[in-house]
Formats: structure tokens, sequence, C-alpha cells
């Protein structure tokens, strides 16, 4: 695996600790077998830092310890050590847009202002004994400001209030996350997921929004100062290190914006998540077809595209994009597979969407974990919504049903199962590997207006791999184009005229 480029043609395996075992660390351990099996090349390791653990470990208390419930520091030496021998690249996700109000440094910051870390986050006065304007968070529906008495004043939070944001304009913070940074280098990760790092600056000006339609965390997306700060991260920590991955969360940005995070010679990020498709309803294929094609051949611009059809922050992939019938859920869970990774670009694989894991149905707001949900919930039922309502569009999108345990039991048995997800999986990995037109090809999108077939084309010297996929429940007839030949597809079926429900075929022909 080349060091510098290895992402480019990389498989990375996104690991939720807290529902991908019930040992930590060592738990994770245990399954790098399974993880290397599948044919990853890094795992994508959700945030293990001491935490309150009140939005899942993004609220972080101490940058330099481990979780207690995933274990310690010399477990984390061990993982890392195990992950290496076998090959495994380990990024770290790690979010530095905001502590955790349990962090010392907030903790210090609310009560004096004279205290010396009172710069590290955003405190603003009252206006009119309220908050200073009246910016909402889409995340959580509430104000984004929450009231600190000993200071009588109020503080910035773009998420929960127990999720204070950071102040970036503070050289005195941005030395401290550089020696944070530094610190698991020297640990030997080989890179960071960076969330939300598009958010790090935020606009001096805070007076009011006009529209009740405007978030406030929309306002703080691509500052001009986030670039700046991204440019002086990598030149104060990451071009000190050969090969050290910036993979940056980067939501809400345009393909221009994208580029400009993307483009290695503007000094910024290795690789950037957009979330275009994952923002919308992921059933209009048409939409969804134009959403993820938009990306596809930034190459040509400098940057490299990244492709995840299933996330801790959704709900299940084949859900979200086919089906909720269990009929067709491993075959549609087959189709999503090829379909996603078959596009070009680092490929990115949720946990449990190889074993075609489903959403599962809440009756009650007391059955949900995620905070989110639990804020939504009770936003909408202050508006005068229906329970039942709420509920119901909360299976739909809360983030339980990505972060529940993983069902090792079916893992056993899908490995011994040529025919099942998973060997699918394996089979598509394997095979792309090798297909230079996957790798590197250009990507060409057919069918773009059909309400059903997602279909497009890789192209690479005189190679052409075509990929059809039938979206829906409904058997769909096929034009009469000669694609190639067929090498593979997720039902038996011959018939070359007709896409059978949720059916892909991937042709290929040469010269």
């Amino acid at each position: 695996m080349n060091n510098t480029n290895w992402y480019k043609t990389g498989i990375i395996y996104e690991i939720y600790p807290a529902g991908f075992t019930q040992e930590g660390l060592q738990g994770v351990i245990n399954k790098l077998d399974y993880i290397k099996m599948l044919g990853a090349d890094a795992i994508w390791l959700c945030p293990i830092f001491k935490s309150p653990f009140v939005d899942s470990g993004y609220d972080v208390s101490d940058y330099y310890s481990i979780n207690e419930r995933f274990g310690t520091i010399s477990d984390f030496d061990k993982f890392i050590k195990k992950a290496h021998d076998m090959g495994l690249k380990i990024i770290l996700d790690i979010a530095l847009n905001h502590t955790s109000n349990k962090h010392y440094w907030f903790k210090e910051a609310c009560k004096s202002k004279d205290s010396v870390y009172r710069d590290y986050y955003i405190f603003r006065d009252g206006k009119n004994e309220t908050c200073p304007n009246n910016w909402v968070s889409s995340k959580t529906l509430k104000p984004t400001w929450t009231y600190n008495e000993a200071t009588n004043d109020y503080y910035l939070h773009i998420y929960t209030k127990y999720q204070p944001d950071l102040n970036w304009r503070s050289e005195r913070l941005r030395n401290e996350i550089y020696d944070i940074l530094e610190f698991w280098i020297q640990k030997n990760v080989d890179g960071f997921r960076l969330d939300v790092i598009n958010k790090i600056a935020k606009p001096s000006n805070i007076e009011n929004v006009e529209s009740d339609e405007v978030y406030a965390d929309y306002l703080y997306e691509n500052h001009d100062d986030s670039h700046r700060f991204i440019q002086e991260l990598r030149q104060r920590v990451f071009d000190k290190h050969e090969c050290i991955l910036m993979l940056g969360q980067t939501s809400g940005v345009s393909v221009v914006e994208g580029i400009q995070y993307g483009n290695k010679a503007n000094g910024e990020l290795d690789l950037f998540l957009q979330f275009d498709h994952m923002d919308m309803d992921g059933r209009n294929k048409v939409k969804l077809q134009q959403a993820i094609m938009k990306w596809q051949n930034i190459d040509c611009m400098g940057a490299w595209p990244t492709l995840f059809m299933g996330s801790h922050d959704s709900s299940r992939m084949v859900n979200k994009f086919a089906t909720s019938h269990k009929e067709y859920i491993d075959i549609a869970a087959k189709m999503l597979c090829a379909l996603q990774l078959c596009l070009k670009g680092t490929q990115i694989i949720y946990m449990g969407d190889e074993l075609a894991i489903f959403n599962q149905k809440n009756n009650h707001i007391d059955e949900f974990d995620d905070i989110r949900s639990k804020d939504i919930y009770y936003a909408k039922l202050k508006e005068g919504n229906c329970k039942e309502k709420i509920v119901k569009e909360l299976n739909y999108i809360t983030r339980d049903n990505a972060r529940r345990q993983m069902p090792w039991e079916k893992a056993v048995v899908m490995q011994d199962d040529n025919n099942s997800v998973l060997s699918f999986y394996k089979k598509i990995i394997e095979w792309r590997r090798g297909e230079e037109a996957i790798m590197y090809g250009r990507t060409v999108s057919i069918h773009d207006s059909d309400e059903n077939i997602f279909g497009y084309q890789r192209i690479f010297e005189d190679s052409i791999i075509t990929v059809l996929a039938n979206m829906s429940d409904k058997e769909v007839e096929l034009d009469n184009q000669a694609y190639g030949r067929e090498i593979i597809s997720n039902y038996k079926n011959k018939n070359n005229y007709t896409l059978l429900p949720y059916q892909v075929r991937i042709y290929k022909r040469v010269g």
C-alpha cells in the first residue's frame, strides 16, 4: 500500500466503538481479523476520548485520556500495534469545534471573566435579559446560547448546551490543539477525522437572523477564517509528519468550496466529507444520482472524492436509500454495496452495513437514546405536533439506528455463506482492486432521468465498466445497448433486458 496515496484507492471501515463490541478497545482488537477479512485498509474510530458521553463521545472532557468504558492508554497502545502489525491504518475521530462542558478549560472559563481560559470559548452579554441573539441550532431546534450565572453572560454552542464551542481566534487555544494532535501522532495514529472542521471560525457579527428558517450552524459553515485556521493546522502539525491523513467533515459545502478544502495545492485537507446525498430523501433516485455524480470527477480540479452511504449520524443505509421491506433487505444491501464501491473515490463502509443491518422501530420517546432525537421530539411537541407522528419520523432518521450493537452472531453465519451480503462485499472489494477503471477511471452518468435506474460508467483507456442498479421494488426494462459481458450481479437473472427489484448488474467491455 503506497504510504502517500493509499487513501485514494483504499477502503476505510468506520467503527462506532460503543456499538461495535461491549469490550471496548480490547473487543476491537479481537475483531481486527474480521475487518482485515472484509478487505479494509484502515479503521476510522469514532471518539474514544474521556467524555460524559452526552453526545456519544463528541463531547470531550479530556483529549489526553481514553474513555474508561473503552479502556486505557495502554489498551490503545496494544490496539494500534496489533492493527499496524496486520497492515491496518488507524484514523482517530476528534471534535475540535467544541468540548464538553465538563472539560477543565470550560469549567475554569465559567468561573470568572479574568480566567486564563476565558478566551478559549465564546461568551457574550445578553440582550434585554435574554440570549444575545435569536440563533437556533438545526440539530437541537433550541437556542445556541446558554446562560452562565457566575459571569452573568451567555456561552455559544452549535450543538447541545453540553458542548460549548471553542474560540479558534485564540492563539493560545490553537497551540493547545496542536499539542493534542502531536500527542496522538506520537502514539502512531495514521490520521484524524476532523469533526465539523468547516465550522470552527464563527462570524464576528452576532446580529439576529431575519428568517426562522435560517439556523445558526449554517451561518458558521465555510467562513474564510476556517480555511486560514485549517491551513495553519496543516503547517504547524501535519506538514511536520509524513503521511498523516487529514480527513475533514465539511457538511454544507458547494463543489467550489469542497475543492477549496480538498485541493492539496491550497494546503488544507487530504480528503473531505460532503453530505449532499445524506441530507436529502435518499429514495428519490433522480436527485440522489445528481447529488452523487456532481462530485465524481473533482480529481480533475485537484481534489479527491469520498464515498459513503452509511454513517454513525444517519439511519441505516438500506432503509435510507432502498427499502424497509424485509423480503428485499439482503438483495437491496448487495445492490447498494456495488453501487457505492464502483464509484470513484476513497470508500468508507460503516460497520454493519456489510451485514445488511436495518432500522428498528421504537414506539415511545423513552426508547430513544440519541440526545438529538430527544431534543427534536420535545421541540416539535412544543410546536403542537402529534407524539405518534414525531416518533414515526424519528424512527427513520434517529442516529440510534446506526449505534446499536453489532449482531456478531449474524456475522458468523454470513461468513460461512457464499451468497450472503458479507460475502458479496468481500467479492466486490477484492474485484475492484484489480480494475483500473474502477480505481482511476473517469465517471460518466447514464440513465440520469430514469426514476428507477441509477446508472453510470467508469472509463479508463480502452476499458469500460457499466453499473446499472434498480433502486425500486419493480421489475424494470433495460435498453438494448451492448454494455459488454456481465461480470457481477446480485441475482442469477439471465434476462439481459430486465432488472429485477433492487437488482444490480455490472458489465465490462474492452476495446
